[in-house]
């Protein structure tokens, strides 16, 4: 454990940004190298969002739901064509990736549409493609 612990050290003084959030999980006490640093004891399941909040430095759920909701429209952005106005690449409704997307025309408004449905829930939705 004790080299561990140096090379962790070392790392955070090299990477200013790196953070270290200690977590127990028994009641084994901190060594005195990270000591300073404020832990977790992981009794059960139930501190896990503390945990998580300390770690990404976000407080509030709202605040955690948002900082991914962003980082899930950059993975759409950067991955999908860009004349889908979808933007998904997992479910809304249940969050599965069995989603069923794909660009077809449509009779009915004379223009190509994207349809998506999810294969787990039966979500669904259609929108034109973007004109590009």
């Amino acid at each position: 454990m004790g080299t561990e612990i140096r090379a962790i050290i070392r790392r955070r003084v090299e990477e200013n940004e790196l953070r270290i959030v200690p977590i127990m999980v028994d009641g084994t006490r901190l060594p005195a190298l990270i000591a300073d640093y404020r832990g977790f004891e992981l009794h059960d399941a139930g501190n896990l969002q503390e945990i998580a909040s300390e770690i990404v430095g976000q407080r509030l759920p709202v605040d955690l739901a948002w900082q991914l909701q962003q980082k899930l429209h950059e993975l759409a952005n950067s991955s999908l064509p860009k004349d889908n106005p979808l933007r998904i690449l997992v479910c809304p409704k249940c969050a599965s990736p069995k989603l069923d997307v794909r660009k077809d025309y449509d009779g009915y408004s004379d223009s190509q549409v994207y349809f998506a449905i999810c294969h787990e829930c039966g979500w669904g939705e259609a929108k034109k493609a973007i004109e590009t």
